[in-house]
């Protein structure tokens, strides 16, 4: 769990630098391990709490420019699957400083722009800009399970990991949202890109928010997909799929940098993880 925070002011009118950092210190919970913030030509300013799981090196903190200069990121989450990815974009000429996802995620966005997203597999939340075409990418994961809020008036946008950072800065008298709150207590969760404050907003999961010449343009990159029929394998070919799919989901997740361990509930599908883990922690 890392906090990020940013803004954009195509009118080049950030807040100042201390009362910024101000803000990114109400996160700092999320990231004990370091904080940073870098910007661009007075309108594009990131913060990152860290919380250090892949590549501790100092080379992996965020914010990140790429190589070129042309992008600039902060990212909360963990892309499982850059292993993968990184090779195949050195096959195409890329070359990476660290051994950290977040480079990862600048390599494919260069090469695949927002397509790049349907191939992570993993859990984030991140901003993206490309100082060349101006252009911000809010980018949330299939399921949400990284959070991402924001406020955007009057082309100015803040965003961050936590609604109460958004709300502490909304250009509007914030107050609480009771129809979001009311939602949250009828079906554990808020819905329609809404939270407990008003003006206050969540980017949807399975969505990118693309900021652009003062303007908000909505994305869709992944739909809960639609399975029509039944299946026609027997029971044995199905309980062998199913392992696949758990070694699988287990074994990416098990990679880091720092311990694992896991919540265990004692119900049948945390007890399946953990025998799943147990098996391949023999095997370090």
């Amino acid at each position: 769990m890392c906090g990020i925070l940013g803004e954009y002011s195509p009118n080049k009118k950030l807040l100042p630098l201390e009362r910024f950092k101000s803000l990114l210190n109400i996160s700092k919970s999320r990231g004990p391990n370091e904080s940073s913030v870098k910007s661009t030509s007075e309108e594009i300013r990131f913060g990152f709490n860290r919380l250090s799981i892949l590549d501790l090196s100092a080379g992996a903190s965020q914010p990140i420019w790429s190589p070129s200069g042309r992008y600039l990121i902060v990212f909360n989450g963990e892309i499982y699957n850059h292993i993968e990815l990184r090779e195949d974009l050195i096959k195409f000429g890329y070359q990476f400083k660290n051994k950290s996802d977040t480079e990862v995620i600048l390599a494919a966005y260069d090469k695949w722009g927002t397509k790049a997203f349907s191939k992570f597999i993993g859990m984030w939340s991140f901003a993206l800009w490309d100082n060349k075409q101006k252009r911000l990418v809010l980018s949330r994961d299939r399921l949400g399970i990284k959070p991402l809020y924001y406020n955007f008036n009057n082309g100015n946008l803040v965003f961050a990991s936590e609604p109460h950072v958004v709300a502490e800065n909304s250009l509007e008298n914030t107050t609480l949202n009771y129809s979001a709150i009311l939602q949250y207590l009828s079906y554990r969760q808020v819905i329609d890109g809404k939270s407990f404050f008003k003006n206050v907003y969540q980017v949807d999961a399975g969505t990118n928010l693309i900021f652009q010449n003062k303007k908000k343009i909505l994305e869709r990159y992944w739909e809960i997909p639609s399975i029509s029929g039944r299946h026609k394998n027997n029971e044995q070919e199905l309980l062998s799929d199913l392992d696949k799919i758990l070694n699988s989901s287990v074994q990416y997740r098990m990679r880091a940098d720092v311990p694992v361990g896991a919540f265990l509930s004692g119900g049948l599908d945390s007890s399946a993880l953990v025998w799943q883990m147990s098996k391949m922690a023999k095997n370090r």
